[in-house]
């Protein structure tokens, strides 16, 4: 077969050569937009934000706005410009035949605000979370953790809402406005649970969207009056609070922490060597004077390191597994 334009031996009644003379294998416009929201950075597409270099959103761009002849298989896309002008060279293979094709398009950047940031801009918030302590007030410490939970979790979530809107600093403690309702609340049961923190959720409606109440939820997270290491009286049993837990001085075993109430704190309490003990008694010496502590259910060794909690000239032996 040859080709009917130029005579040339071609598996094609056009060969590639003139199908590329009449018609056109590459169509482009005059400017390629993209869409970029100045406050995030991220270049919009098919409906949806991306974080993308421009150079990645310029690809994405060009990829949507250039029609390739189906039948052209792209060998090299060469391109260059300064951001605003562009010239690019296409090289390949139509119909078999080496074929070049050559232009210039200008770019455009459109700066339109994502729905992310126009929210938060606007102090969009489904969710308070509220941070409190009971009978205490909140650490430093407390308040770095929790708002470090926050950043983890935002980042992580994917939502378009997921934003920290703003954090409101109040007598009984701190308030953080958070955008997604769902992000808040899987925040506050990880608050919950690393603190050992008491929960409750409670919803308010602030308005209606599309025919359907829309409400603000507020998940309160209460800390607790103990930190780990307290000594503290839990079901009427003296006892070392650890998180969610606490450990029964005498016994060894684990019980609850519902309304404890705390009778040391960790850091007063003393530390000593058990220097003699019998079936109902340790001896341990700490600062300079021997105290006679009652021996526990579990087993204490002579020699051990331990710690002392003196409660009401009661002397109680605390081995060092249930602080540290």
């Amino acid at each position: 077969m040859k080709c009917a334009v130029c005579g040339r031996d071609s598996k094609y009644s056009i060969c590639g050569r003139c199908l590329a003379k009449r018609e056109r294998i590459i169509s482009y416009p005059e400017v390629v937009e993209i869409i970029l929201c100045p406050r995030c950075g991220r270049f919009k597409f098919s409906g949806s934000w991306k974080e993308l270099s421009f150079d990645d959103a310029l690809d994405k761009a060009i990829e949507s706005s250039f029609f390739v002849h189906p039948e052209l298989e792209v060998k090299e896309f060469d391109l260059s410009g300064d951001g605003h002008f562009y010239s690019f060279k296409i090289k390949g293979v139509l119909r078999g035949d080496y074929v070049e094709e050559e232009g210039f398009f200008k770019v455009r950047v459109k700066r339109e605000g994502c729905q992310k940031c126009s929210r938060e801009a606007g102090g969009y918030y489904e969710a308070i979370i509220q941070l409190r302590a009971k009978n205490r007030k909140i650490l430093d410490e407390e308040v770095e953790r929790v708002a470090k939970i926050v950043e983890e979790e935002i980042e992580s979530s994917g939502s378009e809402k997921s934003f920290l809107t703003k954090i409101v600093e109040r007598r009984e403690g701190i308030d953080f406005y958070i955008g997604d309702s769902k992000v808040a609340k899987k925040i506050a049961k990880r608050v919950v649970k690393e603190f050992g923190a008491e929960f409750k959720e409670s919803a308010k409606i602030a308005g209606r969207k599309d025919g359907v109440d829309f409400y603000r939820m507020t998940y309160l997270v209460r800390l607790p009056e103990h930190f780990p290491g307290d000594v503290v009286v839990a079901k009427g049993r003296i006892a070392v609070a650890k998180v969610n837990k606490a450990y029964d001085l005498l016994t060894g075993n684990t019980i609850p922490l519902e309304e404890a109430k705390v009778i040391v704190r960790r850091e007063e309490l003393k530390s000593g060597y058990v220097i003699n003990k019998d079936d109902s008694a340790l001896e341990i010496f700490s600062e300079d004077r021997v105290y006679i502590a009652e021996k526990p259910e579990y087993n204490v060794n002579v020699g051990e390191e331990v710690f002392l909690a003196v409660i009401e000239d009661k002397a109680y032996a605390i081995p060092k597994w249930m602080i540290e």
